[in-house]
């Protein structure tokens, strides 16, 4: 073998070498890797939850008086209840229920559910991509996606 033919193959080896290094150690936009969205909507928060196919989750949180924060770790599922475990030690684990609500799939925190199965809105993340509306009876208050 000719040199200039090892060095050829040397750098094909080297270059791949890097790509391979850089798909696996470099951060990539959880929000484009296959996964399911959920939105919380209300007039002054919004939080989209990524549930990455991975077992990682993303979420993106903002309110009207604070700037956007992103909080990422790991999910799991045990039946119908979703658990998040942040990757930050300041955060806390949360626990969101999957349930159907007036023809609606929605992840809801517990105190967000009354005892007749009705999901408070205001508490509530839908599923992107599924046409839905939910209604609050107490207030009106009505969010659609």
């Amino acid at each position: 073998m000719t040199s200039s033919a090892k060095l050829m193959i040397g750098a094909t080896l080297l270059a791949l070498l890097v790509a391979v290094a850089g798909y696996h150690f470099f951060p990539r936009d959880p929000f484009s890797q296959p996964g399911q969205s959920w939105k919380n909507e209300t007039p002054h928060t919004w939080e989209v939850l990524r549930l990455l196919d991975s077992g990682k989750y993303a979420a993106r949180v903002w309110c009207d008086v604070c700037p956007v924060r992103l909080v990422s770790g790991a999910w799991s599922r045990s039946g119908n209840v979703i658990t998040l475990r942040p990757d930050q030690p300041e955060g806390r684990m949360r626990e969101l229920i999957e349930t159907n609500s007036n023809g609606c799939r929605l992840l809801a925190h517990p105190k967000a559910i009354e005892k007749n199965g009705v999901v408070n809105p205001l508490m509530a993340h839908l599923r992107e991509g599924e046409p839905c509306e939910v209604q609050s009876l107490v207030d009106g208050y009505v969010r659609r996606l």
